[in-house]
């Protein structure tokens, strides 16, 4: 009574079909935690934006929310709204229509527990930028190694060698 059944380890885990449709899961497929962190990061810590302003504008992300918020970002940045204390409140402005706010509350369920006190306003900045610039390389990183990895793939299709077996392998350790 009240107890969870046991999981068998080597089963897939199931979620249920209401679940599934539910507007939780449904709205953060194609998100990541850590394209969620960066942003989240950027909006909880202000004064960082523009030491990321560059990287924030070359960052290829996947997730349509953290599109949405980088881009509303970008937008009061390119326009000159965020160099002064008005620019804030002009970021604000932005951030608060419904479709970034919706993306931004999202953004926050993603973001992983151990990141959630790099959010805080206590946070020491130094710590908060250094985590942003990792989450930026490793973002980079993970990118540049799947798109590795599916040439391997095509590669292979195309070709089957040993050679294009163990590059696959190689791009895949």
């Amino acid at each position: 009574y009240g107890q969870p059944a046991p999981h068998n380890r080597h089963e897939p885990l199931q979620i249920s079909p209401g679940f599934a449709q539910s507007r939780m899961v449904r709205t953060t497929r194609g998100e990541n935690p850590r394209e969620a962190f960066i942003i989240a990061a950027l909006l909880a810590h202000r004064q960082l934006i523009g030491p990321f302003a560059d990287d924030l504008a070359e960052l290829a992300l996947e997730g349509q929310a953290a599109e949405y918020v980088r881009q509303a970002v970008l937008d009061a940045i390119g326009e000159d709204e965020f160099a002064d204390s008005h620019g804030l409140s002009r970021l604000d402005s932005r951030l608060a229509q419904p479709r970034i706010q919706e993306a931004v509350t999202l953004l926050m369920h993603l973001i992983r527990a151990g990141d959630r006190r790099k959010l805080e306003v206590e946070a020491d900045p130094d710590r908060v930028s250094d985590a942003i610039r990792q989450a930026i390389v490793l973002h980079h990183r993970a990118r540049t190694l799947h798109s590795e990895l599916k040439a391997a793939e095509r590669a292979l299709a195309e070709d089957a060698t040993e050679a294009h077996f163990s590059w696959m392998k190689d791009v895949k350790a």
